[in-house]
């Protein structure tokens, strides 16, 4: 059922898609190939991901990259209008998105996110090639939200859960000295730490999401050195 739903809304969308590829070659000169302009089109496939992966998402929140890569459509719809009408309507809209586009991405943002966590107030969102990191705060408590799912609370964490979590795990091993920790926003450190192990290396694979740790909760072991000695954190490359 899900399918012929969804189908029924791509359906129209890939037409007039595929359609654009037919009519962008009708006003293209006769010398110039299909083939070509499908080796084009992948090259700038490919290109666009490279950019937008390492230069685009890391740097810039997803209101902004939507307005600037709004303005340039508009920009490139001036360039295929012949009409000056069209030309001139399509880029005094792309200037606009660019001189607002300070102002306009934080607005959009911030509203984004009080739809994304209602009840919440959103204090902060950081992204990463992982994730939406978010910081939010609610009833005098912090929430810090990884691509919609709570991680942690402070200043009072889930320790019944952190605790089966930690502790089940170690009871099977009769002598625990090294234990790999992966992931877990560090409120399992300390119930291993409880089990007298020789060392705990902790690793977080979002490097954001440690750097946000190391903000908000810097009474744990978040320190330069490490408060305690025997764990060791470091993130996943």
């Amino acid at each position: 059922m899900t399918f012929f739903f969804f189908s029924g809304f791509l359906a129209p969308l890939g037409a007039v898609t595929g359609a654009q590829f037919t009519l962008g070659f009708s006003h293209l000169k006769k010398n110039f190939s299909a083939a070509s302009g499908y080796l084009f089109e992948s090259a700038g496939y490919f290109a666009g991901g490279i950019i937008f992966t390492y230069l685009i998402l890391p740097y810039f929140n997803p209101s902004a990259v939507t307005m600037s890569f709004t303005a340039l459509l508009f920009i490139a719809g001036a360039l295929a209008f012949a009409r000056p009408v069209f030309k001139k309507t399509l880029l005094l809209l792309a200037a606009i998105m660019v001189f607002t586009l300070p102002w306009a991405s934080k607005y959009f943002e911030s509203f984004t996110l009080s739809k994304l966590y209602p009840g919440f107030t959103a204090l902060s969102a950081v992204y990463s090639p992982y994730a939406q990191i978010v910081t939010a705060e609610r009833n005098g408590e912090t929430y810090i939200f990884s691509n919609g799912l709570p991680v942690l609370t402070l200043p009072n964490p889930d320790t019944e859960r952190s605790e089966k979590f930690a502790h089940l795990p170690l009871l099977f091993h009769h002598r625990p000295q090294k234990v790999l920790l992966l992931g877990g926003a560090a409120k399992f450190v300390q119930p291993v730490l409880d089990h007298g192990v020789a060392l705990v290396d902790y690793a977080e694979p979002d490097p954001k999401l440690l750097e946000t740790l190391q903000k908000l909760w810097p009474d744990n072991f978040f320190r330069p050195p490490p408060a305690n000695p025997s764990c060791r954190r470091q993130r996943v490359p």
